[in-house]
């Protein structure tokens, strides 16, 4: 009985090493494969983004993607054939278009980074918000929740964040 217990421990606690050592993995390989472009955290300065941090990435994944599974698949389709169709992020009107990371990462590395990412990034709607007022710009149609028109973000409350203070209750930005 005390070496089944024993047995048990011992698994339980390999398999947490495994676990541990896949995510410390995740975060090396995103440090080294994906950390040029994209931050870890909310930049002070935001002059010099070339593409949005992966916090922000990450709560579009999870905001337009419900199962965790699919996620890590648009994560490994994205960065290896991306395409405007494809991409979650308003901010690509910002940005642009992510050049694709065929030959500089391969699916399994992008997995590691994938299960790294949705296990460390949870950002709420309000902090999205909060960091991203000026980054999402379109088309001022707010009906799906999100002023487009020269602004900002988030319409959910009522108020059209372009120019700060429209009403979009009608689905329209009215700045």
């Amino acid at each position: 009985m005390f070496r089944k217990l024993v047995r048990l421990v011992l698994i339980s606690l390999m398999a947490m090493s495994v676990a541990n050592a896949s995510s410390d993995d995740g975060e090396k390989l995103f440090i080294s494969k994906c950390s040029a472009c994209h931050s870890l955290t909310k930049p002070q300065d935001k002059s010099n983004l070339v593409a949005p941090p992966i916090g922000n990435v990450v709560f579009h994944l999870k905001n337009d993607i419900k199962n965790e599974e699919d996620m890590k698949k648009h994560i490994v389709d994205f960065a290896l054939n991306p395409t405007k169709e494809k991409a979650l992020c308003p901010s690509i009107r910002k940005f642009g278009l992510m050049p694709s990371q065929k030959g500089e990462v391969t699916e399994e590395e992008l997995e590691k980074i994938a299960d790294w990412m949705l296990d460390n990034f949870n950002m709420t709607k309000q902090e999205h918000n909060k960091m991203e007022r000026k980054s999402h710009k379109g088309n001022g149609n707010c009906s799906s929740g999100k002023c487009a028109s020269k602004g900002n973000g988030n319409c959910s409350s009522g108020k059209c964040a372009s120019k700060g203070n429209g009403n979009c209750s009608s689905g329209k930005c009215a700045s």
